[in-house]
């Protein structure tokens, strides 16, 4: 364990030296859930619109805020650009397992990323808003502990997807494709409660809006009834997925091959 914590405190470390430099290559981030909320809201205010689904008009700026910060973290490059290289030999050969070496790596930098473009931008959202969804320091920390395990489970599959590339060399067509998948079952840019209701029926035998809409969905309406109501699932699924990654590994990693050995 103690060595998984020195590789966090070394990314976090990197990372706040470079901490200008996350703010700038994420400016795009603003934009989006700017152009994406305004387009929205004039069309419901045009509408005479109070909700959007479960969501009241005045916080789905900050739905939007969510599910965008969560999505924009997630990272499967690093590892699909170490098969390409050969560079993975090295890390597979290190005396530290190579999951929770990724796992580490790519949740820990995510974490330190987000806090600081949350830093940056929330004052920039506060004033477009207006308003900020308080509803106290206890439902706040069961919010935190929710979105924490949403982006572990986006870092198990981001790793998952990684190691695709053990056998295509190449797996970041799967990335593309998950995310459009996102788009629709997890609830990206538009909570689920609008689809129609068969569409509904799916997304809830899928994992997406467990990563993605239940804890934004959460962050805005402060529902504890609706948090009891995916929680537990979403635990189940983070405890599913960490199994599916470690057994996959162990399948995929005897197939690896680079440069042709």
């Amino acid at each position: 364990m103690s060595k998984y914590l020195k590789l966090w405190f070394y990314y976090t470390k990197e990372l706040f030296y470079y901490s200008y430099s996350i703010v700038f290559r994420n400016a795009w981030f603003l934009f989006v859930v700017y152009l994406l909320t305004a387009l929205v809201l004039y069309s419901a205010k045009a509408k005479g619109v109070d909700y959007i689904g479960v969501i009241a008009i005045e916080y789905y700026i900050w739905y939007v805020f969510v599910t965008e910060l969560a999505m924009m973290n997630r990272r499967d490059d690093d590892l699909v650009a170490g098969v390409q290289s050969g560079n993975i030999i090295t890390l597979l050969n290190k005396p530290i397992h190579f999951i929770w070496m990724q796992l580490s790596k790519g949740f820990f930098r995510v974490l330190v990323r987000m806090s600081i473009i949350v830093m940056v931008s929330i004052w920039i959202v506060y004033w477009w808003a207006g308003t900020f969804p308080w509803y106290g320091f206890q439902v706040s920390v069961l919010f935190m502990l929710s979105f924490v395990v949403g982006i572990l489970l986006l870092a198990l599959v981001a790793i998952l997807i990684g190691m695709f590339s053990f056998v295509f060399e190449d797996s970041r067509f799967i990335s593309f494709l998950l995310s459009k998948i996102y788009f629709i079952f997890g609830g990206v840019f538009f909570p689920i409660d609008i689809y129609p209701t068969w569409l509904q029926n799916i997304a809830k035998f899928l994992p997406f809006q467990y990563y993605i809409y239940s804890p934004a969905r959460f962050f805005v309406t402060w529902d504890i009834a609706f948090f009891w109501s995916y929680f537990p699932i979403q635990v189940l699924w983070l405890v599913g997925m960490g199994m599916l990654v470690l057994w996959s590994y162990n399948k995929l990693v005897r197939r690896l091959e680079v440069n042709g050995g």
